[in-house]
């Protein structure tokens, strides 16, 4: 799974005051909200920390890859309006938002940042898209387009069972999945970080309802995500969809 590169990223600062009393509300609300931004075009990243001397403000970091996503695409969004319903409310007074780019100076995990590192033998989302189509054009079905609010999803989903080192299903994958479409279907597996494309692909192939969902002429979207568990365990999801 690639880390990404630090150096070419905006990152999204913003100060958040909750009215008294009303933290653990917001917190409540924001774990609502999270998807929302989750599948947005261009997001990289979200961190939402707290204060540990004044427990009811926030600090809320996002990484995009472009200003024009954060400005332009979300908050031209209808996904917006469903962001301001559920948060809004809860500051007092509204935060200020900046937008940051990062400098040369820092490190991480003591060591100092040197451009993006994608750890040798790990295969990426596009890499299982393209062999997902091959598969889909060998069978006489056009291509499915690779969406990245659809690969946004996916990914979080596949962070997420690497991160608990568990195989199961998005209990909330139809929510996440952004607005417009009309079936969807979602495959996740557990592999090996060595596991190239064709090897996932395989695997998902041979279980006939995988098999069924990635072939499915009724679908027109595609997105993928790829982690790796501690282990070395891999884990990659499949949100497939109607639009």
């Amino acid at each position: 799974m690639p880390i990404w590169d630090h150096q070419h990223v905006i990152l999204e600062h913003a100060v958040l005051h909750v009215r008294p009393g009303a933290a653990d509300d917001f917190l409540t609300a924001f774990a609502s909200a999270e998807p929302i931004m989750a599948a947005q075009r261009g997001v990289r990243t979200l961190r939402l920390s707290r204060s540990i001397e004044r427990p009811e403000v926030f600090l809320l970091l996002v990484e995009w890859d472009r200003l024009e996503d954060h400005t332009e695409g979300f908050r031209g969004s209808p996904d917006y309006g469903r962001w301001r319903e559920l948060l809004h409310h809860f500051y007092d007074p509204f935060p200020f938002v900046e937008h940051f780019e990062y400098t040369a100076f820092g490190f991480d995990g003591g060591h100092r940042d040197t451009g993006p590192m994608v750890p040798d033998g790990v295969v990426t989302p596009h890499d299982v898209a393209e062999a997902t189509n091959r598969f889909r054009l060998s069978a006489g079905l056009v291509r499915l387009t690779e969406n990245p609010r659809l690969q946004a999803v996916a990914q979080r989903w596949s962070r997420q069972m690497a991160d608990h080192n568990r195989l199961a299903h998005n209990p909330w994958g139809a929510e996440e999945i952004p607005s417009g479409w009309t079936s969807t279907a979602e495959n996740v597996l557990q592999s090996w970080q060595h596991a190239s494309a064709d090897d996932l692909l395989a695997q998902w192939a041979g279980s006939p309802g995988h098999r069924d969902n990635i072939l499915d002429p009724a679908y027109t979207d595609l997105g993928v995500g790829v982690a790796v568990a501690t282990d070395g365990k891999l884990y990659a999801t499949q949100v497939l969809a109607r639009y």
